[in-house]
């Protein structure tokens, strides 16, 4: 009797069952200004907008804008409740509402394309770029004028001939000047 055999998976195998997670599309008015965000769990994102409001001195828009009316509790208004497949497609539906109703409260986008990304990337790392730059030239002349005696004495001092052309150089430059000049 043949026993059929088992075929062997180097990778387990797993099936995902799709479902939809429900999200809820959300605005929190302050006087004439507006919030819009998302969430899975209202009454979780309401208690936790709350929470950061009251204990934690965050510097966002809507809170300091909730510390100027004086506003006691935060209340969110549901504005749309969908099923969605997952966080990305639940955030692109908060941002066609942000770009619908044009919240003032809102720091940042929800989602940002690929472009829109890279785009952001590339002002942020040439902010950063400029920012450290210009620190690091600052500490680098305030070094070098504390030490320059010190820097020039040294240069001095690190000079060799080379042992075939007997040319005066620094030291460091003598291992690149046979390798370029007496190959």
């Amino acid at each position: 009797m043949l026993i059929p055999r088992l075929k062997k998976y180097s990778k387990i195998d797993f099936i995902f069952l799709k479902y939809k997670m429900k999200g809820y599309i959300y605005q929190i008015e302050v006087g004439e200004n507006l919030y819009v965000g998302s969430t899975e769990d209202i009454q979780y994102r309401e208690y936790k907008h709350n929470d950061t409001y009251k204990y934690k001195s965050r510097n966002y828009d809507l809170y300091n804008c909730c510390r100027e009316h004086n506003i006691e509790y935060i209340k969110l208004n549901l504005l749309d409740t969908v099923e969605v497949e997952n966080d990305i497609e639940l955030k692109t539906i908060e941002q066609s509402y942000i770009d619908k109703l044009k919240p003032n409260l809102n720091m940042r986008r929800a989602i940002r394309t690929v472009e829109e990304k890279r785009e952001y990337d590339r002002i942020s790392a040439r902010k950063v770029y400029h920012r450290h730059n210009e620190k690091y030239k600052k500490i680098k002349n305030e070094k070098y004028n504390l030490n320059k005696e010190k820097i020039a004495e040294d240069r001095k001092l690190n000079r060799v001939n080379c042992p075939i052309c007997n040319k005066e150089m620094r030291k460091d430059g003598l291992q690149r000047h046979i390798k370029t000049i007496h190959k």
